[in-house]
């Protein structure tokens, strides 16, 4: 089975609802679809928000999997062709090594915020593309 058109969008360990709350979106859907998306499969971390919209897809013909934790995302990283993750080093690297088209979203409510100036020079890299303040 060809997971080509599977996009894995992470919080690693831990809650980031403001990027859950973003892509649970009928317009985030199909953008999927736009790019060919077939399988999109989301962790939400510890997160409180629990997307609706997106596991009802309203008839756009992408599977959807949503889960908070599994003993490691090798699986998932390995088998998307596009990985959207929060701004923790692991994923990235994680995602870097497995060679994947990668897209960081700084979470801007965290405290002693670091994630911006790791975004900044992963970007400046050619690693991944960056979006800051979700």
């Amino acid at each position: 089975m060809s997971h080509s058109g599977t996009v894995f969008i992470t919080v690693g360990t831990t809650e980031f609802d403001e990027l859950i709350k973003s892509i649970d979106t009928f317009d985030f859907l199909k953008s999927l679809e736009k790019i060919n998306c077939t399988h999109l499969v989301v962790q939400i971390g510890r997160g409180l928000y629990e997307p609706i919209v997106i596991v009802s897809n309203h008839g756009i013909p992408i599977k959807v999997e949503v889960y908070r934790f599994k003993p490691n995302l090798d699986e998932d990283m390995n088998r998307a062709k596009l990985i959207i993750s929060h701004c923790g080093a692991g994923s990235i690297l994680e995602a870097v090594k497995n060679e994947k088209e990668l897209i960081v979203v700084v979470n801007s409510s965290l405290q002693d915020n670091h994630q911006t100036e790791l975004a900044d020079a992963m970007s400046a890299a050619g690693y991944c593309l960056s979006l800051i303040h979700i």
